[in-house]
């Protein structure tokens, strides 16, 4: 994937994942670098010349390996977590019970949607 010299560097850079991405995908290659470019022109377009700070999403991130967590626990592999996600075994569980808390709290919120009578 080609650019101008002058093209701003840092959107080449994400067209270039993209198309990747996009062919990873299953697009036809004419399709992926059209959609890539289009992509690119847009945040130029749509946002050059700002001042941009992209968070490291260390919450989100944190969230999803929580609810990764969750669904991989068994009861018996908090060891085999802890390695996996390189966290203690004191964290896993901590996760673990967070975790249980989030979903019986899910779970009566759904049973008390279900118990009001409709109008």
């Amino acid at each position: 994937m080609n650019f101008d010299p002058d093209y701003p560097e840092i959107l080449a850079d994400a067209a270039r994942h993209l198309r990747t991405t996009f062919l990873d995908l299953g697009f036809p290659a004419e399709q992926a670098e059209f959609a890539a470019r289009e992509a690119a022109e847009f945040l130029r377009t749509h946002w050059g010349g700002q001042q941009l700070y992209f968070a490291k999403g260390v919450s989100f991130a944190a969230s999803q390996r929580d609810e990764q967590i969750w669904r991989e626990f068994n009861g018996r592999n908090v060891d085999e977590l802890a390695r996996k996600h390189e966290l203690s075994t004191r964290m896993v569980l901590y996760i673990v019970e967070r975790m249980r808390e989030v979903e019986r709290a899910r779970r009566q919120l759904s049973l008390s949607l279900e118990a009001r009578p409709s109008t």
